[in-house]
């Protein structure tokens, strides 16, 4: 099986993603992204520890860690880019927006993986247009 680990995807206060693409692969990087060395020892920690809140959500596992402000999605098995690892964390720029940073450890093949990349790319869009408008 082939391990692809993509590289950390940003987006913006706006919550237009960055690095997004239509086509094409998208970039890799050579470590684990996401902070353990594999998605299913990123599943166990997590499900072990008590300050997260854990809940099932057709189908995809989703961990909300309060310190620091993560979500994080697992996909189950029948999901073409299982085991795969999606964490999105919100930080305060330097700016003083707000930013989305999302970092994905995919187990999965190449397409699936930039597949799954692309489709959360698509959700922090839809909420960064939500948010912007009830800003107005």
């Amino acid at each position: 099986m082939r391990v692809g680990l993509l590289a950390a995807i940003f987006v913006a206060g706006s919550f237009a993603p960055v690095l997004a693409q239509d086509s094409g692969p998208l970039p890799e990087v050579s470590e684990s992204p996401i902070g353990h060395p594999s998605v299913a020892a990123a599943l166990a920690d997590l499900q072990g520890r008590k300050d997260v809140q854990a809940s099932v959500q057709e189908g995809w596992t989703i961990i909300a860690q309060q310190q620091p402000r993560t979500l994080w999605s697992f996909p189950d098995a029948k999901h073409p880019a299982y085991p795969a690892a999606v964490r999105r964390e919100i930080v305060t720029g330097p700016d003083g927006k707000v930013y989305v940073k999302m970092q994905v450890l995919c187990e999965a093949s190449k397409l699936a993986c930039d597949d799954l990349v692309r489709s959360f790319q698509a959700i922090n869009k839809e909420i960064g247009a939500s948010r912007k408008r009830r800003s107005r």
